[in-house]
């Protein structure tokens, strides 16, 4: 714009300089008198207007060539929208599709506390192992948090167990010493078969020829008993012979009658292709609408199968608008539909915590192992998170371990406070009520 006022400048002032004194003189009798810098300042100001004018002429002309709203969404080809056509604040929580902000798109530290939602945080997003005894509150671990058959013997202090903790009757042999149990603590007379050992009683201490039909339990007959190849046709009862009786892939075909072999003797879908002979399945045979896709062989499906006119917007190719048939910055929030914006649109670390609403992230958006402990919700912990050893005896409240929390021979005998132990709390050896007194001692021989 200089040059062009330069350029109009210096003629007019040339012509004022050319304009003979006398001209001026006569000029006096009619107007006012003025001088040349007045001239030249006022002849400057007309160049700079028509100069304004004529910019804004133009720039009105080149922006009445693109009419809003002429580039829809039909027309934008998949991957046409750059990160350059995209207007500054373009892309609103709308146009983000749900699920599309991974953690690549999050930068450090851009999720802080104002951005979880209550109780968002459960327990597989907290790291396996990471809970530790010092985040557990004294007396936090109650029964009802310690799984059944979780507190092993390692776990119980020397003498924990009184007979106060021990059900009644729930001491079984399994649990008393090899010799601890005395003569003196069984009931005199008490001893009956169910308290004999396998085998105690052995062939020597049976009366020779006083085993009668009577003596030998049903079914205890075995093929060892019986001689080999003794059991004939008559002794076999009718329909005694099953097929869990007759040694697999011993039936031939000789053994099948003619025409023996029905729908019903075949299993369901074993009829294989080798099975059927050639054209054996006719289109009789053949259930209507059962051929699918995958029945026909490539390119069976010819122009004269498809109906005219019905390949629509689906069926035509990518790409039909591309980046460079649009105008940089011009997509603004509005030509993006809910939702269209994917994962894989977004730039890394392009998310940060101004644009995340408040409450926004929930359980669903962190990844495994993200949250540390001031970020956990009431009863999210559970087994999984807790680290070996994490619960000590501090953080398990008074009485809280019953006997559904005691793994299977948890109990030892240091573990028994000495001395603690009642005749209540030890089963009766033939599931009675008696307690185990008396003295009686049995010690089966086996000749």
């Amino acid at each position: 714009m200089g040059v062009t006022r330069a350029r109009l400048v210096v003629p007019l002032f040339a012509l004022l300089l050319a304009t003979p004194a006398p001209a001026l003189a006569a000029k006096k009798k009619n107007k006012a008198n003025v001088d040349v810098v007045t001239m030249v300042r006022r002849a400057f100001h007309i160049a700079s207007r028509a100069d304004a004018a004529a910019r804004k002429a133009v720039t009105v002309a080149a922006n009445a060539g693109v009419k809003d709203g002429e580039v829809t969404t039909s027309k934008l080809a998949d991957g046409a929208v750059a990160n350059a056509k995209l207007a500054d604040a373009a892309v609103t929580a709308a146009k983000i599709a749900d699920s599309a902000v991974t953690s690549a798109q999050l930068g450090g530290g851009a999720v802080a506390f104002a951005d979880l939602a209550a109780d968002s945080v459960r327990g597989s997003n907290i790291l396996d192992g990471t809970i530790g005894s010092n985040d557990l509150g004294l007396d936090a671990i109650t029964a009802s948090k310690i799984a059944d058959g979780s507190i092993g013997n390692s776990k119980l202090a020397t003498d924990a167990v009184t007979s106060g903790k021990i059900a009644n009757g729930t001491v079984v042999s399994a649990d008393i010493g090899t010799g601890e149990v005395k003569t003196t603590n069984i009931l005199d007379g008490d001893v009956g078969t169910s308290d004999l050992a396998t085998d105690a009683v052995t062939s020597s201490k049976i009366f020779d020829g006083t085993i009668g039909s009577a003596d030998i339990g049903t079914g205890q007959v075995t093929t060892a008993n019986i001689l080999n190849g003794d059991v004939g046709t008559a002794d076999l009862a009718t329909d005694a012979v099953t097929s869990g009786k007759i040694f697999d892939g011993t039936i031939a075909s000789a053994d099948i009658g003619t025409d023996q072999v029905t729908t019903a003797n075949i299993l369901n879908g074993d009829v294989g292709n080798a099975d059927l002979a050639t054209d054996a399945v006719t289109s009789g045979k053949i259930f209507d609408g059962t051929i699918a896709s995958i029945d026909i062989g490539t390119g069976q499906v010819t122009t004269a199968n498809i109906l005219n006119g019905d390949v629509g917007n689906a069926d035509l190719g990518l790409d039909a608008v591309t980046s460079a048939k649009i105008l940089d910055g011009t997509i603004t929030s509005a030509d993006i539909g809910p939702g269209q914006i994917a994962a894989s649109r977004l730039a890394p670390n392009s998310i940060d915590q101004t644009v995340l609403a408040t409450g926004s992230v929930d359980s669903t958006i962190l990844a495994p192992d993200s949250v540390i402990n001031s970020k956990i919700g009431d009863y999210a912990v559970d087994t999984l998170q807790l680290a070996n050893n994490a619960v000590t005896t501090a953080k398990i409240g008074n009485l809280q371990v019953d006997g559904t929390k005691l793994a299977t021979d948890a109990v030892t005998s240091t573990k028994v406070k000495d001395g603690s132990l009642t005749a209540a709390d030890i089963a009766a050896p033939d599931n009675g009520t008696g307690v185990l007194v008396g003295s009686v001692s049995i010690n089966p021989v086996t000749t």
